[in-house]
């Protein structure tokens, strides 16, 4: 019986034995099983952050790659859009030509003179006082001179950029006075290299006259005249397509020669210029300069008006309607 007892209790010791140590080794698999588990996942994940990284890489590198192919593309478009009007520039001319029409035709297509239908014609006994150059810093005092002698002139205008031009320009349209044009740059060398580029210079002229007072130009006067040292191959040709636009050119019959190259004269001389240029005329056209340096002619304006006056000239300004004088082409 005891011999029993004793078997039985080492059968209970040896089950509490194996019992305490699966209940101590079966945790501590379960926990180095899980930390295997998750190394693991932690591996798997950090293979899956490198394969989106490798991913956007690749993502970027072909949005890149697109975005470089649709500038390009966009720059091919530009290139060919130009290539396109090139030709057809080309073609417009050709085709014109064939038909009789201008080969500037289509420069600066809202370069053109107002509409005028009348009839033009010459007055005699009228008087055409013409200034170029300006405005500038005579201009206030030419038009003091005007107004007071109640006259109305002409100016051939190079500048109507700025408050003061601008408000030169502005108070000659309200006394009444005619604004031409004569130039943007004045630089002869470059106004007479083509006909494209007269028409260029005189284009921002006139845009300048017409933003500053509101009203298009239609006369102007070439500078050096119609003819001179720097237009005489081309001179023809510009005064054509001038015409063609509506522009009317204005030379002149009489010169103050307050412009002489070899510098300038004393007031009495300018207007005794002009009076004796007067004799046996039926009309007379008037150059005079409105520039910075012209003082003597400011001072010989009043005695010219005046002795002009005391021969029984009058004076008006230019309009569409006055016949031009042009110098002969040779």
């Amino acid at each position: 019986m005891n011999k029993l007892f004793g078997e039985n209790v080492k059968l209970m010791r040896t089950v509490i034995v194996v019992l305490l140590v699966l209940t101590l080794a079966v945790p501590g698999g379960l926990v180095i099983y899980g930390s295997h588990l998750l190394q693991q996942k932690d591996r798997s994940l950090q293979e899956t952050a490198g394969l989106l990284e490798q991913a956007e890489g690749k993502l970027e590198t072909a949005e890149g790659k697109l975005q470089t192919a649709e500038t390009k593309l966009k720059e091919q478009e530009t290139i060919n859009q130009q290539l396109n009007e090139e030709l057809q520039k080309k073609v417009d001319i050709e085709e014109g030509r064939v038909r009789g029409e201008s080969p500037y035709a289509h420069l600066y297509p809202d370069f053109y003179a107002p509409k005028n239908d009348k009839i033009a014609y010459r007055e005699t006994g009228v008087m055409y006082l013409t200034f170029d150059d300006g405005p500038s810093a005579r201009t206030e005092e030419v038009l003091n001179i005007l107004k007071e002698k109640n006259v109305q002139a002409t100016f051939f205008v190079l500048r109507g950029q700025g408050t003061y031009n601008k408000a030169m320009l502005q108070r000659m349209t309200e006394e009444g006075h005619t604004i031409g044009m004569h130039s943007s740059s004045h630089n002869y060398k470059k106004i007479y290299a083509s006909v494209e580029a007269f028409l260029g210079d005189m284009y921002q002229n006139y845009l300048d006259i017409k933003n500053a007072t509101g009203t298009a130009p239609t006369l102007f006067r070439f500078p050096g005249g119609s003819i001179n040292a720097y237009n005489s191959g081309i001179y023809q040709e510009i005064t054509a397509e001038m015409l063609r636009r509506g522009f009317i050119p204005f030379d002149w019959n009489i010169s103050s020669q307050d412009a002489a190259a070899y510098g300038p004269k004393d007031a009495e001389t300018l207007a005794a210029n002009v009076l004796n240029g007067a004799e046996g005329l039926s009309y007379g056209v008037v150059l005079m300069h409105d520039a910075g340096d012209k003082v003597t002619t400011v001072e010989a304006l009043p005695a010219m008006i005046d002795g002009l006056a005391e021969k029984g000239w009058k004076f008006k300004a230019l309009t569409p309607q006055v016949l031009p004088v042009v110098f002969n082409y040779r």
